[in-house]
């Protein structure tokens, strides 16, 4: 009889101790931090942000180049400055010979975390995990996370699908589009202009010293993306280019050629590249050009 009653009070303390953490967990406290999923990655943790309703595009991406990097940057142009050029100087100085640099920028909810590792879900499969995480039922705002990894390029093939819970092929580099890119026919008349585009006399005013091959290309209207999106054109130089990538910054819009792999030509070849973007990824200080 006496054991049993050890038995009953020992049970009672043990339903108080539940029950007063789950009136903590009600009122805002930490919850025990959700299992591991996947099998860590040797990579290098470059940079991990975690911030409460920062606004973070959603993104997960590979970064292959330096080209690849600086357009990258175009997704965070609008986010805070320091922030902007630790993300820049992160991801610029690496070396994309033996290593490709993977941006995952997600949400947790009322999750925060005190570190990020990355994560292999099976072949050709990775994602970041976040450790050391505290749930809380309520939060004043989302928590925004940025984890930037640097890895062994032979770990991330040319379709390796990014995520968490939900995998799936790698978003653009860049928020721009490239909707348009060609090689202009002559040296267009006045120097390499840039401009946007997005009203139809913007567009008309672009095109007159274009060489006529170009206009007749080209759909004053394009795609159809709603109102939100903007369209910039730019005249850039090079030499057997195959495309071009828009650079986005707080202080400049332009537009890099890309693909000529260092080739050279004893006079520069012209090319035509038209942008769409949508307009939150677009400083209000930027100048074209």
């Amino acid at each position: 009889m006496r054991r049993r009653g050890i038995a009953v009070v020992v049970g009672v303390i043990a339903l108080l101790v539940v029950a007063g953490i789950a009136v903590a967990v009600r009122a805002g406290g930490p919850s025990p931090p959700a299992a591991k999923t996947g099998k860590t990655v040797d990579a290098e943790l470059l940079e991990f942000y975690q911030y409460g309703g920062a606004g973070l595009p959603k993104l997960e991406t590979v970064l292959r180049s330096r080209t690849d990097a600086k357009a990258a940057s175009g997704w965070f142009a609008t986010w805070g400055e320091s922030d902007f050029e630790r993300f820049q100087e992160a991801v610029l100085g690496r070396d994309y010979g033996r290593e490709a640099v993977l941006v995952f920028s997600f949400g947790s909810g009322c999750t925060s975390a005190d570190g990020v590792r990355l994560a292999s879900h099976g072949p050709g499969q990775l994602g970041p995990e976040l450790t050391g995480t505290n749930t809380y039922e309520e939060c004043a705002a989302p928590f925004d996370n940025l984890a930037v990894f640097a890895v062994d390029e032979a770990k991330v093939p040319d379709d390796v699908a990014l995520g968490g819970a939900f995998l799936g092929q790698a978003d653009p580099v860049s928020p721009a589009e490239l909707l348009e890119f060609g090689k202009l026919e002559e040296r267009p008349r006045g120097s390499a202009r840039a401009a946007e585009v997005s009203q139809p006399d913007q567009f008309e005013d672009f095109v007159k010293p274009l060489p006529g091959d170009a206009v007749s290309r080209l759909d004053p209207d394009g795609p159809d993306s709603g109102a939100a999106y903007r369209r910039f054109a730019f005249v850039v130089s090079g030499c057997r280019e195959r495309t071009a990538i828009m650079m986005i910054s707080r202080e400049r819009l332009a537009a890099e050629p890309d693909g000529g792999g260092g080739a050279r030509c004893e006079e520069p070849e012209y090319y035509l590249a038209i942008f769409q973007i949508d307009g939150q990824h677009v400083p209000s200080t930027a100048e074209i050009g």
